[in-house]
C-alpha cells in the first residue's frame, strides 16, 4: 500500500502458488496454513484447487487496511 508498507507476499512455488499475508492471523476467517513466523498466515492455491475469490478479496480488503510490514 503506498506509504503504508507490504501486507502480502505471493511466492511462485512448482506445484502452487503460497499467498502469505503478513499479519494474517488478525484475518476473518483465519487463512488455513501455519507458517513458523507468527502472525503470518498463508493460503496455498494448486492448479485442481477451487480458488474462493470472494473470500482471498475479502481478506485482501481487510489486511489492506491495516498498517503493512516495512512501513517507512
Amino acid at each position: 500500500m503506498p506509504g503504508q508498507g507490504w501486507f502480502l507476499a505471493i511466492a511462485s512455488f512448482k506445484a502452487h502458488l503460497k499467498l502469505v499475508f503478513f499479519d494474517g492471523a488478525k484475518l476473518t476467517p483465519v487463512p488455513p496454513v501455519h507458517l513458523a513466523t507468527k502472525p503470518q498466515r498463508a493460503l496455498d492455491v494448486r492448479e485442481r484447487d477451487t480458488l474462493d475469490e470472494a473470500q482471498l478479496a475479502g481478506w485482501v480488503k481487510q489486511a489492506g487496511q491495516w498498517p503493512g510490514w516495512g512501513r517507512a
